[in-house]
């Protein structure tokens, strides 16, 4: 017995599928794919990376960071903010805050730091900005280099002049403005987290904090912790056998539990870039995450192309991970969610999401790091490699059962409801057709309510009531066992929910 209540209910797994015949889940794609920023700064002018983006009712706030090289080749990255009125068009700020070249004419909030800016002002913290912050490898002018043994002790000593962190090592930053930002707690480890979107949210079902965080069981993998208290550090601690890096710094592996990770299906050696968590808080029990599987290319010093040439390299592109409690995750499909471009093209060599999902109406809009080049593939006399872009999708829209041209049905499991009207989140195009019939919890017909009372379902609705000749009145059926049968044809069904006076 599932009590839905009138919450709304998403098909992303089985739980609401008792006995099928003809139907599957299916992953499905953004409606559609625009590039928002590119790079125009000096300070970005190799990349601009998407770190998360933030709604704050009245405006939204993106956070990303830049790449820039000097005559040199050595490297910069900071942490920077765009705003927007309508989450397409941006604008960069010019605050004032860092000096990039002996100027403060820019929009860099957070010099050397990765990290994903969440806000939520619900939570029982006094900042309503947190983020799990790492200094890049990068305040080494020698930090694209791969790691030499040589250099330990000199990079064991380097520390941000701003906020006095070890690069790669994980604090918790807060900020009360999105624009400054401090050091609430740390290191929240002496393990390595280089992450540009460890994320830390609120998980208002749980009422605890939950981060997400890379870790590196000799490959790149997403761990969880979860707490009353974030400020209470150290979140882990290494073993005394763990194996430092260059920097000093040995990774988290299993000192934190595994929560997403590749497996036995995935014929290619690769490993899972980032988390990109949603606590959806648009239906019950719903959590839904965007990272970026990674294929590694061998690692020869010669070939065509960039397949060959470069350290760490290798292809990305996004799947769909879904969760009814955010730590046991499943993928729905292999195939990816945000799917590469051609090669040659913009979105080419990979993709990758950060963290956030932001509601207009009845879109849900996302966005993702497009790179024309593969992910070693770091070129310093490149520019405009990487660009920022926004990805719209329906609501609920992400995973839904669905049943081709012969067509298909289903029945729950019981359910137990509020509510006097049964809603579906569903579509049909023109050709594609649905029905419902409502019975009990042995599964016979409810009189009133068979399948061929049911009016017909056609067309693309995110909230279509269901009638019975005309009729939509469940009222007398609330609180009762009952069972949903579904039956489709040319459809896609992504949700349901029951509404109305309880």
């Amino acid at each position: 017995m599932h009590d839905v209540g009138s919450g709304k209910q998403l098909f992303l797994d089985a739980r609401f599928v008792a006995e099928s015949d003809g139907v599957e889940w299916a992953v499905n794609p953004p409606l559609s794919r625009e590039v928002v920023l590119e790079p125009a700064k000096p300070w970005e002018r190799y990349r601009v990376f998407f770190s998360s983006v933030v709604d704050r009712g009245d405006g939204y706030q993106l956070y990303y960071t830049d790449m820039a090289f000097d005559e040199a080749g050595r490297a910069t990255t900071n942490l920077c903010l765009a705003i927007s009125d309508d989450g397409q068009h941006w604008e960069r700020p010019e605050l004032g805050l860092f000096e990039f070249r002996g100027s403060r004419a820019n929009n860099i909030v957070a010099p050397y730091v990765h990290g994903a800016p969440m806000r939520d002002p619900a939570w029982p913290f006094e900042h309503p900005y947190l983020m799990v912050g790492t200094v890049s490898g990068l305040l080494d002018p020698d930090g694209l280099k791969p790691p030499s043994e040589g250099d330990r002790a000199r990079r064991l000593a380097l520390r941000d002049p701003h906020f006095n962190a070890r690069p790669n090592i994980p604090h918790l930053f807060a900020s009360d403005d999105g624009l400054h930002w401090q050091v609430a707690a740390g290191p929240l480890s002496d393990l390595a987290c280089d992450n540009w979107s460890n994320q830390i949210l609120y998980d208002h079902r749980l009422g605890r904090y939950v981060a997400y965080l890379r870790a590196f069981p000799g490959r790149r993998t997403v761990a969880r912790y979860e707490t009353d208290d974030p400020t209470r550090v150290p979140w882990c601690q290494a073993r005394h056998d763990a194996e430092p890096d260059g920097y000093g710094c040995a990774y988290i592996t299993d000192e934190l539990p595994t929560v997403m990770d590749v497996d036995a299906e995935d014929e290619w050696r690769g490993d899972v870039q980032n988390p990109a968590v949603v606590a959806y808080p648009w239906a019950d029990d719903a959590y839904l995450a965007f990272p970026s599987l990674h294929r590694y290319y061998p690692g020869c010093p010669e070939g065509p192309e960039h397949r060959f040439r470069f350290f760490n390299d290798g292809v990305d592109d996004v799947h769909l991970y879904t969760s009814r409690d955010g730590i046991a995750w499943q993928r729905p499909s292999r195939w990816p969610y945000l799917s590469l471009g051609e090669w040659g093209g913009d979105e080419g060599g990979s993709l990758f999401t950060g963290v956030g999902l932001v509601r207009s109406g009845n879109e849900l809009w996302q966005y993702y790091t497009a790179c024309r080049r593969t992910h070693g593939a770091v070129v310093p006399a490149d520019t405009g490699v990487a660009r920022i872009c926004r990805a719209r999708q329906r609501l609920d829209g992400f995973v839904c059962v669905q049943a081709g041209q012969v067509g298909g049905h289903f029945t729950t499991p019981p359910l137990r409801f509020e509510g006097d009207r049964l809603e579906l989140n569903i579509d049909c195009g023109g050709m594609g057709e649905a029905w419902v019939e409502v019975r009990d919890a042995e599964g016979r017909p409810i009189s009133g309510f068979e399948l061929d009372r049911c009016d017909v379902v056609d067309r693309n609705f995110v909230a279509h009531p269901v009638t019975w000749r005309g009729g939509a009145e469940l009222a007398t059926l609330q609180g009762r066992p009952v069972r949903l049968h579904f039956r489709l044809r040319l459809a896609k069904l992504f949700a349901f929910q029951f509404g109305g006076q309880g």
